[in-house]
Parts: C-alpha cells; structure tokens; sequence
C-alpha cells in the first residue's frame, strides 16, 4: 500500500471527535495528531486513543506557552508533541473543527502563512461552523458538480459539508 495520508485533527470536540473516528476507518488515511486549546476530558480523550497534542490558544500564538505548561500538567509532557504550528509540519492534510470565527482565525495565522513559506504543500478542510466565504464550500445538494473528479469527500455523521481553504 501506499504511504498514508496524514491528516492533523484541529479542535476534537462536537464534530472533530466524529472526524477522528471517520478516520480512523479509512485504510489510506491516519490522524498525525490533534491541536486543542483546553486541557479538559477531551484532551484526555485524545491521549487514550494514542495521539499527541498540539496545544493552541484562543489567544493565538502569545498564548501557546501557557497552555502548553497547563497541557502537560494535565496529560503529562510525553503527549505533548509540541505547539499546534508543529502539527502543520507532521500533516498532508488539517480538518479544522474550530468553527465560531476560529477557523478564519486559523487560516489567516497559522495556515497561510505556513503555505507561504513551503509551496502550498498543506491542504486544509474546515469543517465546523465557519462562513462560506472562507473558501469553497462543498454541499453535496448544491455544489456537487464543482468537486467532480474529487476522489474522496470525508463526510461526518451531523455534518453539513467540508469547506476548503481557497
């Protein structure tokens, strides 16, 4: 087989959890880690199921170093694999789950500048409660013929449809 596709789970709680277990059933696909700003019981969650964490902040980058000390008291520093822009490293492809803002808040600091710098290499897919403007959006009633050719569209049990970033 193939190398699998690495696929970095950005905020596991209401959908992302749904994207990790629609993952984990995908033969050529595996979850690279999940990126999560409160070191509560879905953190924990995610430590069980044998992925690391990449801390984030809802303040942004100024507010990583403070969770990634409460993180690591919280699950210990071995599941910590390092800030969520490492996550963006170790990844093909990342399913932001933030939604309420937080996924545009993501693609303007995290993941452009990333693409800026390493030749639009990571694919990014939001798949929460972002507008549509933050890229196309896919919906299998309206916007089917524009993803035609498309190998793959992941959907989740209670989800609307995937974005991707433009």
């Amino acid at each position: 087989m193939s190398k699998k596709i690495r696929v970095g789970v950005v905020g596991p709680g209401t959908i992302g959890h749904k994207v990790i277990w629609a993952l984990e059933k995908q033969d050529d696909m595996a979850v690279s880690g999940v990126a999560k700003t409160t070191p509560d019981w879905v953190a924990k969650w995610v430590v069980r199921k044998g992925y690391k964490l990449y801390p984030s902040s809802k303040e942004g980058a100024a507010g990583v170093p403070k969770v990634m000390d409460e993180f690591a008291k919280a699950v210990g520093k071995d599941n910590i694999a390092g800030p969520i822009e490492d996550l963006l490293g170790v990844s093909d492809v990342i399913v932001d789950c933030t939604g309420n803002k937080f996924g545009e808040k993501n693609k303007q600091e995290l993941y452009e500048p990333y693409n800026q710098k390493n030749n639009n290499r990571l694919k990014v897919l939001f798949q929460g409660g972002e507008k549509a403007t933050i890229g196309v959006s896919f919906n299998a009633r309206t916007s089917y013929m524009k993803c035609d050719g498309v190998p793959r569209t992941l959907a989740c049990p209670g989800s609307s449809g995937l974005t991707a970033a433009k």
